[in-house]
């Protein structure tokens, strides 16, 4: 199945390959692409096809796709140029979703570490105590 649903990816066929895994729920469906990364580093279909998937999401959905999205840039594709302004994207966006997120919080300043994205020291202020407060 992995196989056939790489060829949909990099063929664009996103909405067969959708059909492949329309059963996994969206954890599952990460570690589907995750074992498809490991296995394939030179191809970028899979974060495609997650923004593909993206556009249909419920809002949790949505929320988890962005967390996986940016987790994804920042874990497999990081020697990519443009991958921490595209994890930003993403990480400002679940945090949109969900204000009180550990877990795009920790992202953002993971990510505010990078020196070449436009973080102004009051964002990371912001996010620092943001966190703070969360339990």
């Amino acid at each position: 199945m992995k196989e056939s649903f790489l060829k949909l990816l990099i063929s664009g066929n996103f909405s067969e390959a959708d059909e492949l895994v329309k059963d996994m729920n969206i954890s599952e469906l990460g570690t589907f692409l995750i074992d498809i990364i490991c296995k394939e580093k030179d191809y970028f279909p899979e974060y495609t096809y997650l923004n593909y998937k993206m556009k249909n999401a419920s809002e949790s959905e949505l929320y988890e796709l962005h967390i996986f999205a940016c987790s994804m840039l920042i874990t497999f594709f990081d020697n990519a140029s443009g991958v921490y302004s595209s994890a930003l994207y993403h990480a400002k966006s679940a945090l949109k979703l969900k204000p009180n997120s550990r877990k795009a919080l920790e992202m953002l300043l993971i990510l505010a570490k990078d020196k070449t994205l436009l973080l102004s020291k009051d964002e990371i202020k912001e996010y620092t105590e943001r966190l703070a407060k969360i339990k």
